[in-house]
């Protein structure tokens, strides 16, 4: 799936559409226009079959284009994105840290 497929009729409740919806809202740009693309950082079909009907009641985090994202699970998905403390380059950002609660 591509951070651009936000309008495509399901994806909005996909946990990988939301981050990259989050995230670009953030950036004040559109989803397609993140650098690096979501899929370069992380598996988002792995995060929404994680993250669907509900499927884990618990959290993933992971740094993903200077913000830190944190996604909830349960009954309704949350995605909490906020920017790092130091703003690095893009290769910098493009690193992750992944943590499962």
């Amino acid at each position: 799936m591509g951070a651009g497929d936000a309008d495509v009729p399901g994806n909005a409740e996909r946990a990988s559409t939301k981050i990259a919806v989050e995230i670009a809202a953030s950036e004040g740009v559109d989803p397609t226009e993140l650098t690096p693309r979501l899929g370069e950082v992380v598996d988002p079909d792995a995060i929404d079959a994680l993250f669907a009907g509900g499927g884990i009641d618990g959290e993933l985090a992971f740094t993903y284009c200077d913000h830190r994202v944190v996604v909830r699970g349960g009954d309704e998905i949350t995605v909490d994105v906020r920017p790092t403390a130091t703003r690095g380059d893009a290769e910098a950002s493009a690193g992750t840290t992944t943590d499962v609660d």
